[in-house]
């Protein structure tokens, strides 16, 4: 899978930290960017789309995207950054910065500006065409699955320095590799699945802290309300519904688990104004209370 990629080399890792309501925007950065929340909660917004994060959430980011990080406004936020050149001659000795176009003068100081674009640089450091990452890349996945325990390894190659080009060469192959695994399996998963009823489910899985309205999944996926349930049915063997419910369940587990949030702090982000209902649905879904939850998997 990696041919093609062999001039690739990852340029920078590290975890970054916000305080609750913190926001930070970036309009240009210079990097293919592998970011994942290791804690807390948040919104990523990446090139316009926005994207709720919470622990295990991943996105792979185009080369040249603009971002914004907000964190919620009641816990802190820690995310896992790992930013990927596509292609860096190889006889030349990297230099270990992310290039960032900020947006106004009151954003905080950074040491990744964008420099002129007649920086030697600058012309040395050059995307890749591949179809497989095109576009906004993202998903789930576990502590224990290995893309999340393979950025965490990474990010613990950058600290303490030096760093070894050779090394986040390999690095930077073996990376993709995973990415690459991780989008063969999914697409094995839903290769069955049609076409609307993929967009219907992303577009759940990006309302899930509001509250579940039908219309934005036959907006998205162009079809009537009647096409919606009969292909959950068909497909899913559930509602649209019950679906979003139990996918908003899970999102409310992570929180559990990764957040000091109280239960009903948990309902309302999640656009469950009646805590009593929250908790009768966490209940069923998992078979224990929210509370017991938490006490029995959380750190």
């Amino acid at each position: 899978m990696t041919q093609g990629w062999q001039h690739a080399i990852i340029i920078l890792a590290n975890w970054k930290y916000f305080s609750p309501a913190e926001r930070i925007e970036y309009r240009k950065v210079q990097s293919r960017f592998l970011v994942w929340c290791k804690s807390g909660s948040g919104r990523l917004t990446v090139n316009g789309q926005e994207f709720p994060v919470s622990p295990g959430v991943w996105l792979l980011a185009p080369w040249n995207h603009r971002i914004v990080y907000q964190a919620s406004a009641e816990e802190p936020f820690l995310l896992g950054c790992v930013h990927l050149i596509p292609s860096w001659p190889p006889e030349q000795e990297p230099q270990w910065q992310v290039f960032h176009e900020l947006p106004q003068r009151h954003s905080p100081p950074s040491s990744f500006e964008f420099p002129d674009g007649d920086s030697p640089h600058v012309r040395l450091r050059a995307d890749r065409v591949d179809p497989e990452f095109a576009g906004i890349r993202h998903g789930w996945a576990a502590p224990e699955d290995p893309l999340l325990l393979l950025g965490e390894y990474i990010v613990s190659c950058f600290c303490p320095q030096p760093y070894s080009a050779a090394m986040m060469r390999h690095l930077a192959r073996v990376l993709l590799e995973e990415l690459h695994v991780h989008g063969r399996v999914r697409a094995e998963k839903e290769q069955h699945l049609p076409l609307q009823l993929q967009q219907m489910l992303n577009t759940i899985e990006l309302m899930l802290e509001e509250k579940f309205n039908l219309g934005p999944l036959q907006k998205n996926a162009n079809c009537s309300r009647a096409t919606v349930y009969r292909l959950f049915r068909q497909y899913l063997h559930t509602t649209p519904n019950k679906w979003a419910m139990r996918r908003k369940m899970t999102h409310a587990a992570a929180l559990l688990l990764s957040s000091s949030l109280a239960i009903g702090e948990i309902a309302d982000r999640l656009a469950i104004p009646d805590h009593y209902y929250f908790s009768k649905l966490f209940r069923q879904h998992f078979g224990t209370p929210a509370l017991a939850y938490r006490k029995n998997h959380g750190r």
